[in-house]
């Protein structure tokens, strides 16, 4: 499924011009998307459990992201989820009230399908396997490693994970914990703290 998720958002973003594998920044633009598909895009403050919701009405699509996350990397991350379901063309049904941090913190490791699929689609599109790869060069050069060098996090070197986290949220506005779901599915990363 994931590869299939993946090949689908890679031709979404070619149809709107977004697929940009040698761009350095972030492929997320709320403006952008919001010209492109047509949605609306709102930050309002929900109930605190709750990080996003899609809306779905005779005036169109609204997106919606909870003003109280503080972190633009997660912000962008709940944008993309709450795409993720309209793409994929999730049903939901008239019990759905929007998506929990729970579902959207877990990963792959949400127990409802329809949040994994979002939380798989959230973080490829944010970060397109080649846009991975050549930022992720671009980080490991700038650190003295040889590039597609696997990292391996360790206690001891931690630091290492945080300086590479701080400039790829600074590139590429990613939350941590999509960086390092990407790069640990494209076997880049090695977590062993916990």
């Amino acid at each position: 499924m994931k590869s299939k998720i993946e090949m689908f958002i890679r031709d979404l973003l070619k149809e709107y011009g977004l697929f940009k594998p040698e761009c350095r920044g972030p492929i997320f633009f709320k403006e952008e998307l919001q010209k492109y598909f047509n949605f609306e895009f709102k930050e309002i403050a929900l109930e605190d459990k709750l990080q996003g919701a899609i809306l779905k009405g005779k005036s169109g699509v609204k997106i919606i992201v909870n003003s109280t996350i503080d972190n633009p990397g997660r912000k962008n991350f709940t944008y993309a989820h709450e795409l993720g379901h309209y793409f994929l063309k999730h049903k939901l049904d008239e019990n759905y009230n929007g998506c929990k941090a729970k579902d959207i913190e877990a990963g792959e490791k949400a127990t409802i399908i329809q949040e994994r699929q979002a939380n798989c689609f959230a973080s490829f599109f944010l970060l397109p396997k080649e846009y991975v790869y050549l930022n992720y060069n671009i980080v490991m050069e700038q650190l003295g490693f040889p590039p597609f060098r696997r990292l391996n996090i360790y206690r001891n070197n931690y630091n290492i994970w945080k300086i590479v986290c701080c400039r790829f949220n600074y590139m590429c506005g990613v939350s941590d914990t999509t960086l390092r779901y990407r790069l640990e599915e494209l076997k880049l990363l090695k977590f062993y703290v916990e």
